[in-house]
């Protein structure tokens, strides 16, 4: 696959998830059932990325816990009196789901022009 420069060492690590181990900090937090200590963190959980919609609305990708169970949330939130809050518009998934997503993105890359096969 021909890869543009930008997105190279992203693939990789996305393709290489599988055999990599999880940092340190993540791996104590997964045994433990805590969340790593980031500064990131409050009541929507884990702030992975945001991707801004315009001056008062962004996606949101964070790492939740609902009942025990861990999950990745790509979610749609909008800013009402200088704070953030959340939509209905978004989706929630398991993180064992991660690996389908992250191959959905690469694929979704290669239909885009952002690398080729």
């Amino acid at each position: 696959m021909q890869v543009i420069p930008m997105f190279e060492a992203n693939i990789r690590r996305i393709r290489g998830l599988r055999e990599a181990e999880p940092p340190v900090e993540l791996r104590t937090a997964m045994k433990s059932g805590a969340e790593p200590d980031d500064p990131l963190k409050d009541e929507h959980g884990l702030l992975i990325a945001s991707i801004s919609k315009g001056s008062s609305r962004e996606i949101r990708i964070s790492l939740n816990e609902y009942k025990g169970t861990r999950y990745i949330d790509i979610r749609e939130f909008f800013e009402i009196d200088g704070e953030f809050r959340p939509t209905k518009k978004g989706v929630t998934l398991r993180v064992d789901r991660f690996e389908e997503l992250a191959e959905a993105i690469l694929e979704l890359g290669e239909t885009l022009g952002y690398c080729s096969s």
